[in-house]
């Protein structure tokens, strides 16, 4: 069953896991996977102005916006 939420701290992971099939493409200009710890900062801080949502399948994170 597919679920959407808001992001937690805890989804940061599974979101650089996710985001890390990116690094080094014309989809984002990171040369680097950032850390779980940025990760984490960049929930924190973005979600203060803007939602950032997940999306779970089966209880995993199969994406993010």
């Amino acid at each position: 069953m597919e679920k959407i939420r808001p992001v937690t701290l805890e989804d940061a992971e599974a979101i650089r896991g996710i985001y890390s099939r990116y690094i080094s493409t014309p989809i984002t200009f990171e040369i680097e996977t950032p850390s779980v710890l940025e990760m984490r900062s960049r929930i924190s801080e973005y979600t203060k102005l803007y939602p950032w949502i997940v999306m779970e399948k089966d209880q995993e994170i199969v994406a993010y916006a």
